[in-house]
């Protein structure tokens, strides 16, 4: 399967040191290699792992969330999937799963959403990031767990 041309953006919190960020950083390079116009959105701030990854050929754009729901981060994400060819959010855990399905929900646009959940999430009872990423489970087109206590984790909660 050719994926030359296929557009993807990797949401993430940050590119701060750790699993999940050098596991989308691994996976970026590789789907550039392999003909992909690949980006990387970072909710919140680069992180320490943003500069290396730019260097590399990804482009890594970082939206400053504002504490809260933040529309303009949802109307971001839009405008940078905005166009033509074939497209997919790639959601890494909760928030960017949310944000991602949200965005795409106001765009109106037809991108393909995936998420890879790295953690067990909150373990407080009625924790509204487990909520909203919950109410977006329905909107995204599958969601891969990265190991069985996560998943055990998000069925049994």
């Amino acid at each position: 399967m050719s994926l030359s041309g296929v557009r993807i953006l990797h949401i993430v919190d940050s590119l701060d040191r750790g699993g999940l960020e050098h596991v989308v950083c691994d996976l970026s390079v590789e789907q550039l290699r392999r003909g992909c116009d690949v980006s990387v959105y970072c909710l919140h701030t680069p992180g320490s792992l943003a500069a290396g990854l730019a260097a590399s050929g990804v482009r890594v754009v970082c939206g400053r969330k504002r504490s809260g729901a933040d529309l303009r981060v949802m109307l971001q994400l839009r405008r940078l999937m905005q166009g033509s060819g074939p497209a997919l959010f790639h959601a890494h855990s909760m928030m960017p799963n949310y944000y991602a399905c949200a965005a795409r929900l106001l765009g109106g646009l037809s991108i393909t959403v995936v998420n890879t959940r790295h953690d067990m999430g909150s373990t407080r009872p009625g924790d509204r990031r487990e909520k909203l990423y919950r109410l977006s489970i329905p909107l995204t087109r599958l969601a891969v767990m990265v190991s069985q206590g996560v998943r055990d984790h998000f069925v049994g909660a």
